[in-house]
């Protein structure tokens, strides 16, 4: 977690948490504020985030610690278009931050406060059916290991429904959302929600509170947003819990704006006391609006949405995007490894040199951040120039030890080498040719000197027995067929064979 510095005097966040840098308030609520925050990078990348900081007094209330908490975990789990989530948590001093989208836009509270007579009703069905579709995918959350997290928002409102200039509406701040996995216990004991929007179960305390609370609040938004009256809200709070406990709700087509009837049931079945006789789950209820409103040709878009906020709140927007531009930048460089921490309180002549008070003390906001920045700024270029020196420490001990290894090698091959040279002059006097004797195990035969036969044998044996020939005597047998014979002589009285 990065730490963001904190003033003195009045316990307010500085102007850089971490990696943002504070811009401007959006917002604050019973938790603590909504400030619009810019992060900026590489290749002049920039983009900006909603950042909820809690309020100083809350950072020693440990319950407020973890409903912030459980906000967070809840909300960073949520990937969903019409949900905004939470991107990142950091801390600063003794609180917490949370860092979410930043929806350039309105809250749908403020767009109907603007436009307390023209409300196009197509606008208002595309609104709602993006917060219910929102709203199923909170209550459909599933866990880590695919468990159900049984998620209920209970602070369904006007207030929580953001609203951008892309005509999308986006569900926000679950920081009394009821979960399987908390922190905190947010069960009975105390009321959570605002009272002109909680459910009578939710309002008398009841246990195992599910999505329908959700279609409860839904309902009286999209109530209070056709007719421009509020169902339930009285003058004190005792009012309206009575009034939300058993007050007779008239008929949206016959009050206030007077939207058609076709919406009647709609409504009044959302907002049936009985949990049992509502929407079992906003998917329900946002499929019965977009039927109705598609068969009475009502059914609008998010460019419909677009064009009704950039009517009633175009030319806020517009200031406030030119008041973000025109905050100066940090002009210290960005690197990947060290976090940027802008001057954001410059002076009115623009030149970035904060003028010292009248009473000559140098211990305002602007001289502190200033001044941090400069010793942060130092102490960042004194370790770059200590890294540096390490690197060319490290790289001269590298370059001694491979040249010590290279001597230490050639100084032991030297005997070796000189050895070898020697060996041809002490092994000149032996014989050079192994005889077979010397080598039993591979004898090697010699052919032998045959002379050349001068007689032939007569007591031969009948089956001579072959000796290895020379290259240049031929075998006896060849020899013997080759010779000339004679008549040997014939004895008296014996008579030759014929055959």
């Amino acid at each position: 977690m990065s730490e963001a510095r904190q003033s003195g005097r009045n316990g307010k966040p500085e102007k850089v948490l971490g990696d943002y840098s504070i811009l401007a308030e959006l917002a604050r609520g019973g938790m603590g504020k909504v400030y619009v925050a810019r992060r900026s990078g590489q290749a002049g990348f920039e983009r900006y985030f909603a950042i909820k900081v809690m309020h100083q007094q809350l950072n020693e209330d440990q319950n407020a610690v973890m409903m912030l908490l459980d906000e967070a975990h809840i909300a960073s789990r949520l990937h969903h278009p019409n949900v905004v989530p939470v991107l990142d948590i950091g801390t600063f001093g003794d609180g917490y931050y949370l860092v979410m989208d930043y929806v350039e836009g309105c809250s749908l509270q403020q767009l109907l406060k603007l436009s307390p007579e023209h409300r196009p009703i197509k606008a208002i069905v595309s609104i709602m059916l993006d917060s219910l579709r929102g709203l199923h995918a909170v209550h459909t959350l599933r866990g880590l290991n695919d468990e159900e997290l049984h998620v209920v928002h209970r602070d369904v409102s006007p207030h929580n429904l953001l609203l951008g200039l892309d005509g999308g509406c986006r569900v926000t701040d679950f920081g009394i959302a009821k979960a399987k996995q908390r922190f905190t216990d947010t069960g009975m004991g105390g009321h959570k929600g605002k009272l002109a929007f909680m459910a009578p179960e939710q309002m008398r305390g009841l246990p195992n509170l599910d999505a329908r609370v959700d279609v409860w609040a839904a309902g009286v938004t999209l109530y209070s947003a056709l007719t421009g009256v509020h169902p339930f809200r009285e003058e004190n709070d005792a009012a309206t819990i009575h009034a939300v406990l058993g007050a007779v709700i008239p008929l949206p087509s016959e009050v206030g704006l007077k939207p058609p009837a076709a919406f009647d049931d709609v409504v009044m079945r959302a907002l049936q006391r009985d949990p049992d006789a509502r929407y079992a789950t906003a998917e329900e209820f946002a499929d019965t609006l977009r039927s109705v409103a598609l068969l009475e040709g009502l059914l609008g878009s998010s460019s419909d949405v677009a064009q009704w906020v950039k009517a009633a709140c175009g030319t806020r927007l517009a200031d406030r995007r030119r008041k973000l531009a025109g905050i100066p930048k940090s002009d210290a460089t960005i690197t990947s490894s060290t976090s940027t921490v802008p001057k954001l309180w410059h002076n009115q002549d623009g030149t970035g040199n904060t003028s010292a008070s009248s009473s000559g003390s140098d211990s305002s906001p602007e001289h502190t951040i200033q001044a941090d920045f400069r010793a942060a700024s130092s102490s960042f270029a004194g370790r770059a120039l200590n890294a540096r020196r390490g690197i060319a420490i490290g790289a001269m001990v590298a370059v001694v030890l491979a040249i010590t290894v290279v001597l230490i090698l050639n100084k032991t091959a030297q005997p070796e080498r000189a050895e070898s040279l020697r060996a041809p002059s002490s092994a000149a006097a032996p014989a050079a040719v192994a005889t077979p004797a010397q080598i039993p195990d591979k004898p090697v035969i010699t052919p032998p000197v045959t002379p050349l036969p001068t007689a032939p044998s007569t007591d031969a044996p009948a089956s001579p027995t072959l000796k290895p020939a020379s290259p240049v005597t031929a075998h006896p047998a060849v020899a013997d067929r080759a010779r000339p014979r004679v008549a040997a002589p014939v004895a008296k009285g014996h008579k030759p064979s014929t055959s």
